[in-house]
């Protein structure tokens, strides 16, 4: 079986099929869900607290992605269905189609800075195809020929799916701050 993101191992696949997996918990709820609340309960507990502070200053926040009915229309969508490579903020552009101009809702992102991409993989192209050979490669999850193959093409110019492989650019150079770091890395885990 083919994976859809070639620069992955079957192993980074099947972990990543596990996560977004629609079998629940006890609670009812896949991984995708349990995760998405735990960080919808951290950001409504930070937007409170900027309201209380706002409102000693006279001004009235709002913040409606933290509203009940806003996170619950959201889990009624399939977690794989959420989110996509293709199509920026599939969910919300969606619900208020008829709202926006056709532009808005054809939009990709909210810039395109692809050429700041290009321009400073350039600049810099030995440093990250050197990111390929690393901790992500050493633990299985990524094919570094490939990886590699895929960013000499970015540097061309060509279209690549940034937004899949700068998270993954971006765990390689965490784990490597990780390893150089002075102070030890704290783990917390959230209910």
């Amino acid at each position: 079986m083919a994976t859809p993101k070639p620069w992955l191992t079957h192993w980074a696949t099947v972990l990543a099929e596990s996560v977004i997996s629609s079998e629940t918990g006890m609670d009812g709820l896949g991984y995708a869900d349990r995760h998405l609340l735990s960080e919808a309960r951290y950001v409504g507990r930070t937007a409170a607290t900027e309201n209380q502070i706002a409102a000693t200053y006279g001004i009235e926040m709002h913040n409606p992605y933290t509203d009940a009915r806003v996170l619950e229309a959201v889990m009624s969508v399939p977690a794989s269905e959420r989110w996509s490579a293709r199509r920026y903020k599939p969910l919300l552009t969606d619900a208020v189609t008829d709202l926006l101009p056709r532009e808005v809702v054809r939009r990709g992102s909210k810039g395109l800075f692809a050429v700041d991409h290009h321009h400073g993989l350039r600049a810099n192209q030995a440093s990250v195809l050197e990111l390929a050979d690393g901790h992500l490669a050493d633990l299985g999850l990524v094919r570094p020929v490939i990886l590699r193959s895929l960013l000499r093409q970015a540097a061309l110019g060509v279209d690549v799916p940034w937004g899949l492989l700068e998270p993954l650019l971006a765990t390689e150079l965490w784990l490597r701050a990780s390893d150089t770091a002075t102070e030890r890395v704290r783990w917390e885990n959230r209910p």
